[in-house]
Parts: structure tokens; sequence; C-alpha cells
């Protein structure tokens, strides 16, 4: 793509996003929205017009890095939104944008199925495992690798890519847990326990494994301990019979002098309980079993089987008194903070409290109707409320209920926060369908008023409501809205009295917003200041500048307006940009630039300014050691604010450039023997530094080459004028070339 220019550029990218709808297997990578909005703008995406020239500067190298977890690289951040932190690109527009603009770092991710539906999605949040190998004394060594698994790959994949360098060793993992005694150590993972996909293991997200490698001498460097299947210990797997005499795979929760707490695999955790020691009850896993209970495939992972790689206070109820009936926690099990909040209001409603809890709703339960989720939601949620409100329990685990939500609706399984009001509606809705008296739904029409008194059209609309739909949920939830529709043409009046369970309200909305900003003063003895001006929500940068000129004391005409990022002028706003356009979180910034004075009243410049603004970076070299070969180079670093240089529209000689520069930077520079610093030229997105400016009269164009200042001597650049309230800058991706 190197050799095409912008219009074949985007003909390209486009024709590859519109051939590859998202499907299952298929590799998708997340995109920097910053990066790719400057993108965008530059081969002029979005625009209808004909257009001969490039909407904007190139954007330069990609830069993922605001994307990655500062812990975990491999990682993307928590919290990060679709479309507005971030885009979603197929591996075809990845790769071919890669070549051009290179950068990254790339984060590949997997399409996978969800829940009975198999809803296609992109796996933003892989598991992360810390693979460590084990050392000659049977402990971690000091040598580690990262790894990501999808949640539906199986635990054995960390042995198959082990077997891929060293295809004639064997090898066998040993998976990080706490004891009885919440010390840490390692259990090795056994044929049922690598047969398991990663989801099935109830991880937080990441894994530590330690590898063992069997030694020349066919020997293990780790001794394992054999001890017999009846010392139990949390996380154990063993075979437990029910009281129906059913033998099924099961999970140690927790253990006591002469009982262990017994979870049966891929069951409701209502089914869970204590069984004695010596019980004939117990047997040794897979002696009448051959693995976990198959049901359909879960959304996000079998929710019964308790991790032993985890901490007990995870996965377990936490068993205690409440201070009041009904006042329990819910554990948060990754962003879940909008299901447990919808949770705590709905269990908590009087009305249906004697439903749920004197198991009325199982009497009414309509596992054949195809609206609904055969029962299945309406019995997890009623084990849910009886465990809320048993008074054995201060915090209460909704895993299982999770996992239910997740089978009919894998929106709401992973661990991406969600909307509560959808939950709630998907909720109610559902659990009506399951509990609908209504075994066979008549046909029916709607009813009108005919002239007749409201009172007896709403009792009749109410009557043939509930002639398709009949639940305890329609009993407590449900009402009517009265709707009157009036034609202008036949001057008919229509009267209908429509049933509702949901009633949007309207909010009152602040037609004003506060907008931070932070201003650098064309006063040398000034230090920057942030301001917080109220401005209102649709207006335009022109109004920012008028308040904050109001508020500093600031000529209107001085005030240049843009954003700051990674230490660059990431642009430069016109005066009719919108500023609901500008994004929370975003550097703005205000410069008062002297130089203006010389031109026109803003305000009377609608479209092309009399002059150029030029963004000015200034950076310094600093060492950096490589990851790869351990080897050390010297990159460019970005180094206090950028500043804009306004200069005449045209072509100036490199000696006036070099001029209006010395004049930018004097403020800001401090005493010192030799050469403080050097201006160097940039590519047009100010992303490339190259070679020095011009010193004799070689004509230079700054509307395509911006400018940099290296600071030899950093010590020399006097940052006392920003250093009270300059956020930390990141690292640039500038380029020296």
């Amino acid at each position: 793509m190197s050799g095409l220019n912008w219009e074949e550029e985007r003909e390209l990218i486009v024709g590859l996003k519109e051939r590859n709808v998202i499907s299952k297997g298929q590799t998708w990578y997340p995109l920097a929205y910053k990066w790719y909005a400057l993108w965008s703008k530059y081969v002029r995406l979005d625009s209808k017009e004909d257009a001969q020239t490039p909407g904007g500067p190139p954007p330069g190298p990609i830069d993922n890095s605001d994307l990655a977890d500062p812990e975990r690289p491999l990682l993307l951040k928590k919290g990060l939104q679709e479309n507005f932190h971030f885009v979603v690109v197929h591996s075809s527009v990845w790769e071919a944008l890669a070549r051009k603009y290179s950068g990254g770092p790339a984060f590949p991710r997997t399409v996978i199925t969800r829940g009975i539906t198999e809803s296609e999605s992109v796996e933003l949040y892989p598991f992360f495992v810390e693979l460590v190998c084990c050392s000659e004394n049977g402990e971690p060594g000091s040598e580690s690798k990262s790894v990501l698994l999808s949640c539906q790959d199986k635990l054995s994949k960390l042995i198959d890519q082990l077997k891929e360098k060293a295809p004639q060793s064997e090898f066998r993992l040993f998976l990080q847990s706490a004891d009885e005694s919440k010390e840490t150590c390692w259990r090795l993972a056994d044929k049922a326990t690598l047969g398991k996909k990663v989801e099935e293991l109830e991880l937080q997200g990441s894994l530590k494994v330690m590898y063992d490698e069997k030694t020349s001498e066919g020997k293990w460097k780790k001794e394992v301990e054999i001890r017999d299947w009846r010392d139990f210990r949390i996380g154990d797997l063993v075979d437990a019979m029910d009281k129906m005499n059913r033998w099924y795979e099961s999970t140690v929760r927790d253990v006591k002098e002469e009982k262990v707490f017994i979870h049966y695999n891929n069951w409701p955790s209502k089914w869970d309980e204590w069984i004695p020691k010596d019980s004939e009850r117990l047997a040794e896993v897979h002696t009448h079993t051959a693995g976990p209970y198959k049901k359909a495939e879960p959304a996000m992972g079998s929710l019964g089987s308790y991790s032993s790689y985890g901490h007990y206070s995870i996965s377990s109820h936490e068993e205690g008194k409440p201070i009041q009936k009904g006042i329990v926690g819910l554990r948060n099990l990754g962003n879940t903070c909008f299901m447990n909040s919808t949770l705590q209001c709905l269990t908590a409603t009087e009305a249906m409290l004697d439903y749920w809890l004197k198991d009325e709703f199982k009497k009414e339960i309509n596992r054949s109707n195809p609206l609904g989720w055969q029962g299945k939601v309406a019995d997890e949620y009623g084990s849910l409320v009886k465990e809320m409100w048993s008074e054995k329990y201060r915090v209460v685990v909704p895993r299982g209920f999770k996992q239910v939500i997740g089978e009919f609706a894998p929106r709401f399984s992973g661990f991406q926060q969600q909307d509560s009001s959808e939950l709630l509606s998907f909720l109610l809705d559902g659990i009506h369908e399951d509990v609908n008296r209504i075994q066979k739904k008549p046909y029916t029409e709607a009813v009108e008023d005919k002239g007749r008194p409201d009172e007896v059209v709403a009792e009749e609309a109410w009557k043939v409501h509930r002639m398709r739909h009949d639940s305890k949920i329609v009993d407590v939830f449900q009402g009517q809205l009265k709707s009157r529709l009036h034609c202008p043409k036949c001057d008919r009046v229509s009267v209908t009295f429509d049933p509702y369970m949901f009633l949007s309200v309207p909010l009152p909305t602040e037609t004003d917003k506060v907008q931070e900003i932070t201003v650098l003063f064309e006063d040398p003895k000034k230090k920057a200041k942030s301001y917080g001006i109220k401005v209102p929500k649709l207006g335009t940068v022109m109004d920012l500048k008028a308040r904050l000129a109001k508020k500093t004391g600031i000529r209107l005409q001085r005030l240049i307006c843009g954003e700051v990022w990674k230490g660059k002028i990431h642009q430069v706003f016109p005066n009719n940009k919108v500023l609901q356009d500008l994004r929370p979180g975003d550097e703005i910034w205000a410069w008062e630039v002297k130089e203006l004075d010389k031109y026109p009243d803003q305000k009377e410049v609608e479209k092309a300014l009399p002059y150029t603004i030029c963004a000015v970076t200034f950076f310094t070299m600093q060492e950096e050691t490589s990851s790869w070969m351990m080897s050390k180079k010297l990159v460019p670093e970005t180094l206090g604010v950028p500043m804009p240089l306004v200069v005449p529209k045209g072509i100036l000689k490199g000696s006036q450039v070099r001029a209006l520069v010395d004049r930018l930077v004097d403020p800001y520079l401090l005493p010192g023997e030799g050469e403080a610093y050097r201006m160097r030229e940039c590519d047009w997105g100010g992303y490339s530094v190259r070679e020095e400016l011009p010193k004799d009269e070689n004509e230079m164009d700054l509307e395509r080459r911006p400018v940099a200042v290296e600071w030899l001597d950093k010590n020399r650049y006097d940052a006392s004028r920003v250093d009270v309230i300059l956020r930390r800058l990141v690292q640039s991706n500038f380029i020296e070339t």
C-alpha cells in the first residue's frame, strides 16, 4: 500500500472492510480511535465531496499505546469503549495499514460464539497466562513468558504450544492456588483439568502456570505430593452422589473438620450441600463419572466449577448473619456492577418476595413457551433470592445467575460493563414468559374506544392483554397508558389503552458544560493555569475563546485553542468547531500569541486564515534499552508543552523561520554554556523528525513541514512555567529519519 495515493488507499481499505464480515475464528484488531480519526480525515473517509487533496496530514505511525494495560501490555485496559476509545478492524485491514504506517502495538483478537444463540463477537479480553518454567529445585524459575488464551481454549493448549518448540519433550503443568492456610502452592493439573476450557476454571481474567519439562534422565524436576483422595482440599475434584442416587463429577468448595461442601459441576449452586467426609456418597474422581455433567454450552464458563486457582472469597458465598434479613452484598464478578445493582433492587421488591421464597413460581413455570427460557432463569433467580434472604450469608456470589442469562443473552456474558436498564428489561420480560400462566396464546385484536367511557375501554383492553400475558410479573410490574390520537383531516379521535412495564421519564438536562482548558500566557513571568469554563454544550470554540478571554483578561484576538496529545499539538481548533466534539480526557490548551495582533479580528475570519499556524514540538534524545537484544539506542522523547508558531502564509526562507523559532524558544531558555538546542524539520503530520532546518536562504513551506526543537541540554529548558499543572505527557512516537 506504500505506493498508493490517499484516494487509492481509501478505496482499498473500504473494499477490505466491505468484504470481511465478522465470522467465528477470524482475527480482528482494536485500533485507537484517535489514530483512526486522523487517518479517516486524511483519506476523507466520510467526505462526500469530490476533493482533489487529502483532508489533512498523514496520521503517522499507528499508536495504540493508550489502549494497552500498563501492567500487562498484551492486554487491553479495562473500561475501554468501542467507537470511543477504539474501533475494531479485520486482520486484512490491520495488515494493510500496518504495512503503510508501521507502529502498534498490535492486539490480535479472535471472534468467538457465545450462548445457545451462538452470537458472534470479538473476544477483546482473553485470559492472561503467565507461563513460568520449573527450576531444578522444583520451584518457579526466573524464565517466564506471557500467553493469551481464549476463554474457549482448553488448558492443554499450553502444552501444545510448548511442544511446538520441543516436539520430543514431555511437559506437565502446575497451577498456582491457595491452600487452606491461604499460602501459595502449586497443584498438578490432571487430565480432567487439562481437558477443561479456560472459562470453566472460573478465573478472574488471569492465571499463573508453571511448566515442568522431563529431564534427559526421564525424571521430573518437581516432586508431586501423593495424598489420599479423602485428604480434602478446596478445589479438589471428586465424584459425589446426589440425593437421587446419581453420581456427578463435583468440586470441593469448603472443608470443615468432619464434612466437605460439595458443588455438583455444571449444576446450579442451589444443589450444593455438606456431605460427611467418610460418606459412601463420595468417591475418587472419575470412579463413577467420565467428566462433568454435560449441558448447553455456557456463555462464560461452567460457573458451577469452583476455581481452585483463585481465592475462596471470590467464588463462594461469605457465611454469616447479615445485619438485617435480605441486606446482603453481591460479589462483583468483573464489571458486574450493572447486574448487582439491578438484582439488589429487584430482590428487595416486597410484593414479589413470597412468590420466590415460598416456591410459588414453580407451580407456574411454563417450560414449553417458545418465548421463554425453559424456566431456567426463573429457577436460578428463585435460588438467588432464597440465598439472599436465607440469613445464612453476608455476601452472595451470583455466578449461576450470570451464567444462565449469558446463555440466552450473550451480550451479558464476559466481563464488559453493560446497561442496568437493559438487563432489567431483558430479565423481567424473560421471567414473565417463563412463568406465563397462558399455555396457548389466542389471537386478539386491539381494543378501541368507539365513544365509550375510558374506564370501560381500559378494563376491556386489560382483559384482552391478560388473555395472552398472565403472570406474577404482569400483576406487579405492568400497567396501562392512555393514548389519544386526533386526525386533522377526518377529525376522528382514537383512544387506546396500551400495556407498559417500563416508562421512560425525561430528566432535566444541562444546556451548559464545564470545559477544562489550560492557558499558556505570553508573559514569561506567568505560569500556565487550568480553568473550568462554563460554555454551551452546543457552542463553538469561538464561544469558549470569548469566555476564556473574559476570565483571563487576554484579548480574544490573541487566543489559539487546540488539543495536545503525547507532547504534540494533535490539532488546532477552528473557531466553528463544535464543543460537543471535545471528548472527556482530552488535553485542551489555549495559547496567548501576541503575533496575532497583526491580523484581522478572528470574528471576521470565517474560512481561510491569512496566516499559518505551525506546531512546534520540544523533544530530547533519551537512551532506551531494547527488550529484544538488550542493546541501547537513542529515541526522541517529547519535553514540556508544544507551542504554536504563527507565520505569514506562503514560502519563507530558512533564516526567517530560525529567527521566529528563536523568539518562540527564548522565554524557555536558561543560561548556560554551549549549544542548548537545534531546530529540526518534521514530516507533514509532525510524527517523524528529519534533518536540521536550513540556515541559509533556502525556502520552506511550514504548512507542509512542522518544526521540532531538539534540546541538546534538557537542563537548559525552563519548565517552571508549566510544571505546576502539566499532566504527565507520555513518550511520543517520534521516528528519527
